[in-house]
């Protein structure tokens, strides 16, 4: 089943409930399938922590760097992380998708936080992500922009610009 494009979007920008989502989801794909299951089983898979990438979260922090963080989902979704992954409290701030109503492939949301932070020069401003869409739009914005790919390759661009 495709769970991603426009539905996933509207979902992400906050126009729709978690059930609205996938009720949408399964009419487009004409699935009739087991939704709580699908449910669980797409949280499950957001719970699944990235070796080494809460650590080099924690590093960056401990040594003066302003980190925040830009995020895609739905509410529920971020209700559910937010009592999983400790790692959220490394960042001063936190945006997300439903809050600001536009996503990361769309430039209004990354002027939009570079306002809420106080308008910072774009370039001063780093920012990875693991979708190519969302790098392009940081990088037609003016921000620094480098594709996550694992915590070992983070460490290494963060190195190179001396933010680490």
């Amino acid at each position: 089943m495709n769970i991603g494009g426009e539905v996933m979007d509207d979902y992400c920008r906050g126009h729709m409930t978690e059930d609205e989502f996938w009720s949408r989801t399964c009419e487009r794909n004409a699935w009739k399938g087991d939704i709580p299951a699908a449910k669980r089983a797409l949280r499950d898979n957001m719970r699944v922590a990235v070796p080494g990438t809460e650590e080099l979260l924690r590093e960056v922090a401990s040594r003066g760097s302003r980190a925040f963080l830009l995020s895609d989902h739905g509410r529920e979704w971020i209700d559910d992380l937010l009592e999983v992954h400790d790692f959220f409290e490394v960042f001063e701030r936190r945006f997300f998708s439903f809050d600001l109503g536009s996503i990361k492939t769309e430039r209004l949301t990354f002027e939009r936080v570079l306002s809420e932070l106080g308008a910072p020069e774009p370039g001063s401003v780093f920012f990875a992500d693991d979708r190519p869409a969302n790098i392009e739009t940081a990088l037609l914005t003016g921000i620094d922009a480098v594709q996550f790919t694992n915590a070992a390759g983070l460490r290494r661009q963060l190195e190179e610009r001396n933010l680490l």
